[in-house]
């Protein structure tokens, strides 16, 4: 199960890096609750990366680097919100799939799992957006 969780995040990271060629938002090309999760996630981690690279050089004014910094922070605060989230949703999934009895658990996960991408949404577009007005 990590493996698969782990070439999950990979494939999410991926259609992140297609998505700034091919000017698409992953998540709302994801279809289920756990592809949006990784299309967020890969999103957040990638826009964390791209404003560690902007803030390498100190040359922007102070007032940008602030919000870079605003941004990336609470961007990583809910990347690894996210991944718990998405964990806890796949851990569900898997003991659903040995014993039907814990739908309840799976239903659970999965509804906080989307809770997370909604929260998710708006934070990606604000990273994207400080992004782009530091370039």
């Amino acid at each position: 199960m990590v493996s698969r969780a782990f070439a999950q995040v990979w494939i999410a990271l991926a259609l992140v890096a297609i998505s700034a060629c091919a000017a698409f938002n992953p998540i709302s090309r994801a279809e289920t609750v756990e592809q949006k999760a990784l299309a967020a996630y890969g999103s957040l981690v990638i826009g964390v990366e791209q404003i560690a690279e902007l803030l390498r050089p100190d040359t922007l004014p102070d007032d940008v680097q602030s919000r870079l910094i605003a941004v990336s922070e609470r961007s990583a605060a809910l990347a690894t919100a996210g991944l718990a989230a998405y964990n806890q949703a796949q851990t569900a999934r898997a003991q659903f799939e040995a014993d039907a009895s814990t739908q309840g658990r799976l239903n659970a996960a999965l509804i906080n799992l989307d809770s997370w991408v909604t929260r998710a949404d708006p934070v990606v577009d604000d990273l994207k957006s400080a992004i782009r007005g530091a370039q």
